[in-house]
């Protein structure tokens, strides 16, 4: 098998690493055709090049943003949004993601300003550590390699393209939050003008003032309303301390879920059980429609407030018009007073509703880069993956032994599995076999690769003791044993994290060995960047020896290293020699 297979290979060219490994023949030519037929299938054109720094029309964002954050408007039609507000926020963030987007597409990564980058490497970096592979490559970076990692993301043509089109979806002209209902608020305004023609034809009926009278003493001491906002004015410090301290909770709870449908988006797309994860995203999400349903009471209670002092006022002002003019109020005052009450609050719980809406539009905003980043792994990851199934299928398809083949062919079915989905089922996904995965990297971890390697020969049809004198070739084992080794510690990367403990397991194991200078031998970089340190004086021994010594550091991180992670933009001399140097 090819070096391709190896998950730090695989994550260098999900990250658009040219990959220096040398392929031995027969399948030089191979490699480079597959790579020329995938490079061909990136977006990475002159055109796409051009089309990712086009510029971008202000004036429709601007408007877009407008429209979608504010429901009030001055006397000119312009939106009223007041300094400090929930909404004026939202505004200034909406502004702040759509400009750093235009920014970075319109002028480049490089052309942005500190705090910008830093805040576009850290959606990027959150994206990548989703992924297993990822979250393990960069372990064992330096700052500095993750930066010079993720900036290369960030100015491939590729990724612009990605960010450019979901950024264009989120400021897309569809994307315009309606206001609110026209025949909410129509109702409400003809509410207002009929209870102000009853209170003028009122005003001169005697008869009423009475009953306003008996409508006011409900806000007297010991009223049922008075009561009723007495006890909301007591609560209020309360009431306002709790919606700030649920809002803050809500917009963290938010943060959290959508990191976790990253998460169990990446679980899904390798097959990894997301039992587990649902069961938690399922109770956050009931946690935050609590919270919700929280916060809206409280707003709710706080507008009943308002509607209650408001309806004492006017019953105090209708009072001392009916005492001076002597008017008089009848039923219909009460049932339009109720009728515009009760109007008002749909009109506020129509803005509630719309506030939902906005933050929504504000948090497709800002989550473009990382969705952008998702969607770049995602291509490369699934197009690298069917390249390594084409390495693995022409190398079947040119051995004439029926124990390589027996190997070659595991290595594509053994520890992966494919379904048809979709509603045709027309669709085919490919999943891990997470239980396989677990089963023998158990048993490699314990007994080594053999026991493995002689349940896949007699699976493959061989016979016990054919594949025992297989396993007694020591060239054959030269050959397939990395390999297999190789695609499991690859597939136990990708589906779930290779501790540790469990590196320095396979450091001092005897296969685990035999991979590493199988690795150092078939490597020019790193076996280049390991007679250099040695011509320094940095390493005056054996790599194996050097590992049984070393205390501390991250011994995974080295063990990635010398298994190719310089593919992906890690300088491995340097690397390598941070920890070695220690």
């Amino acid at each position: 098998m090819s070096d391709i297979g190896k998950p730090e290979v695989l994550a260098g060219a999900v990250l658009g690493k040219e990959s220096t490994i040398p392929v031995a023949s027969p399948f030089r030519e191979d490699t480079k055709r597959l790579r020329e037929e995938y490079t061909s299938r990136t977006p990475r054109s002159m055109l796409e090049s051009w089309r990712s720094r086009r510029s971008m029309e202000q004036r429709g964002i601007d408007v877009l943003i407008d429209q979608n954050i504010g429901t009030e408007r001055n006397p000119d039609g312009t939106k009223k949004r007041k300094p400090g507000s929930d909404t004026e926020k939202r505004f200034k963030e909406a502004q702040k993601y759509s400009s750093l987007a235009k920014d970075f597409l319109e002028r480049g990564y490089d052309s942005l300003g500190d705090p910008q980058k830093t805040e576009v490497r850290k959606f990027v970096e959150l994206t990548i550590k989703a992924w297993p592979e990822g979250s393990a490559l960069f372990s064992g970076m330096t700052d500095n390699q993750k930066k010079a990692t993720i900036e290369d993301i960030l100015k491939d043509p590729s990724y612009v393209s990605k960010l450019r089109g979901v950024f264009e979806g989120a400021i897309d002209s569809s994307k315009t939050i309606p206001d609110i209902a026209p025949d909410l608020a129509l109702k409400f305004d003809e509410a207002k003008k009929r209870e102000k023609e009853k209170q003028l034809e009122s005003s001169e009926v005697q008869r009423n003032l009475t009953k306003t009278n008996d409508e006011l003493a409900e806000f007297d001491t010991g009223g049922r309303k008075s009561d009723r906002l007495e006890a909301i004015e007591k609560d209020l410090p309360e009431l306002t301390v709790e919606l700030e301290d649920k809002e803050n909770k809500f917009d963290e709870l938010k943060d959290e879920i959508k990191y976790l449908e990253q998460t169990r988006r990446t679980m899904l797309l390798r097959g990894v059980d997301t039992s587990a994860l649902d069961t938690d995203l399922i109770e956050k999400n009931g946690q935050l429609r609590e919270l919700r349903r929280d916060t809206n009471k409280i707003k709710k209670t706080l507008t009943e407030r308002d509607s209650l002092q408001q309806e004492k006022e006017q019953l105090k002002q209708k009072r001392q018009q009916l005492e001076i003019q002597r008017t008089k109020l009848d039923d219909e005052v009460k049932s339009l007073t109720k009728e515009r009450i009760n109007a008002q609050a749909e009109v506020a719980s129509a803005q509630i509703d719309r506030s939902s809406q906005e933050e929504d539009f504000v948090d497709n905003l800002r989550g473009v880069f990382s969705e952008a980043s998702m969607q770049y792994l995602e291509e490369k990851i699934i197009a690298m993956e069917e390249v390594q199934r084409q390495f693995i299928e022409e190398e079947k398809a040119k051995t004439t032994d029926p124990a390589e083949k027996a190997i070659l062919d595991s290595l594509l079915k053994r520890w992966d599995s494919e379904k048809q989905t979709g509603v045709f089922h027309k669709r085919t996904i490919r999943e891990f076999n997470e239980h396989q995965i677990k089963e023998d990297f158990d048993k490699l971890m314990t007994s080594g690769p053999n026991e493995i390697m002689k349940d896949i020969l007699m699976k493959g049809g061989l016979t016990e003791d054919e594949a025992n004198a297989k396993l007694a070739d020591p060239e054959f084992l030269a050959k397939m044993q990395p390999q297999v080794v190789e695609r499991l510690i690859t597939r136990r990367i990708q589906t779930g994290a290779l501790r540790e403990d469990q590196a320095r397991m396979i450091i001092e194991s005897d296969w685990g060995k035999g991979m590493i200078e199988n690795a150092i031998k078939n490597k020019k970089e790193v076996k280049d960047a390991l007679d250099k340190l040695r011509s320094e004086g940095v390493l005056n021994e054996g790599v194996i020896d050097w590992f049984k010594k070393k205390s501390g550091g991250s011994i995974l991180s080295i063990l990635l290293l010398l298994m190719g992670t310089a593919l992906i933009g890690v300088p491995i001399y340097k690397a390598l020699k941070n920890e070695i140097g220690k």
